[in-house]
Order: C-alpha cells, then sequence, then structure tokens
C-alpha cells in the first residue's frame, strides 16, 4: 500500500491501514485520514491554541497537544 499523499512530514500514521485510509477495501478506523493517534507524550500547545480537528479550545480535561505538524485535542487523535 502507498502512503496518503496528504500526510505532512512527521504527523503519525495510523498502524491500522499504514497510512492509507482504507482497510479491506472499506475506509479505515482513522476515518480514511490514515494519521494516528496522537502520542501520549505530546507536549501541550501554546496556551489558548485550539484544536486544528475540530476548532475548539483546550479544556484541562482535553488539552490540546502538539505532535509534529499535528495540533490536536488527544480526543481528536490524528485527525485533520
Amino acid at each position: 500500500m502507498r502512503m496518503s499523499s496528504w500526510l505532512r512530514p512527521g504527523e503519525p500514521v495510523c498502524e491500522t491501514c499504514k497510512g492509507s485510509g482504507e482497510k479491506d477495501g472499506r475506509t479505515c478506523v482513522c476515518g480514511g485520514f490514515g494519521s494516528g493517534p496522537v502520542p501520549a507524550d505530546a507536549p501541550l500547545a501554546a496556551a489558548g491554541e485550539p484544536c486544528r480537528a475540530c476548532g475548539r479550545p483546550p479544556t484541562a480535561a482535553d488539552p490540546v497537544v502538539v505532535a509534529g505538524p499535528v495540533i490536536a485535542h488527544r480526543s481528536c487523535g490524528g485527525a485533520r
């Protein structure tokens, strides 16, 4: 399988589909983005930095973190 062209350098890759966005002819559990989950040890984004996947601000329960080029809530995973 080839890597998805939309994955950015350093973006975590989905281990299930290896970045293709498909598994067994269907959309993968990554939602077809091909990106993997935000690492557990990812540092927090700058104070007030919104999630680039959903646009919501960080909260104490769901902080926005930086994982390479991904800036997202942990709950949004590697979503764009």
